[in-house]
């Protein structure tokens, strides 16, 4: 499943809040029946939270990342992110931008760079009310294509499971189911 690896950091980003710290366990399925489970550890040291994950695909193939965000007190923040893709390959980039609170409602916006220079704007959002969860994303190049991701899903004491829709920039769709335990 192409976008298998992205749904890792999406879920993530659309549900989690970076005041909470602990262990999450995400499974996915893709349309197409392939799985994958990831291990996140999200550690707090005052304003900055590190986020640790391995993810373990069906075929046995493995990838990880770890981001590192400095939350400011205007709102705004900024930090790092290396991953280490299946072919153990390894991006690094920097992430900056605001994150915003409105009700049960999460915005974030921002940049990320690559060590090529390359950008990339995003636009996340996420919210939880009575038990049912939602959440977008979209990144945007340089060159105007998006890729956007939603995700719903109902939460059940510390599991949410729902469901994932992918819009890639070629303009392909994908998607899946994905359950994920956050564990205090």
């Amino acid at each position: 499943m192409q976008s298998m690896g992205l749904w890792v950091l999406i879920i993530g980003v659309c549900i989690t809040s970076p005041a909470w710290a602990g262990e999450i366990t995400t499974t996915r399925t893709g349309n197409n029946g392939k799985t994958s489970t990831s291990n996140t550890t999200v550690t707090r040291d005052g304003n900055t939270v590190t986020r640790s994950t391995t993810t373990t695909y069906g075929d046995g193939t493995t990838s990880s990342s770890t981001g590192v965000r400095t939350y400011n007190q205007d709102g705004t923040f900024s930090g790092q992110v290396t991953h280490t893709n299946r072919k153990g390959e390894v991006n690094t980039g920097t992430v900056s931008g605001t994150r915003t609170r409105d009700g049960n409602t999460v915005t974030k916006t921002g940049t990320m760079t690559g060590t090529d220079g390359k950008q990339v704007n995003f636009n996340n959002q996420r919210s939880c009310s009575a038990h049912q969860c939602q959440g977008s994303r979209t990144h945007t190049n340089a060159q105007g294509r998006q890729r956007s991701v939603t995700v719903t899903g109902n939460r059940n004491g510390n599991t949410v499971s729902g469901n994932v829709s992918v819009t890639r920039r070629n303009g392909t769709t994908g998607g899946g189911t994905f359950t994920r335990t956050r564990n205090p």
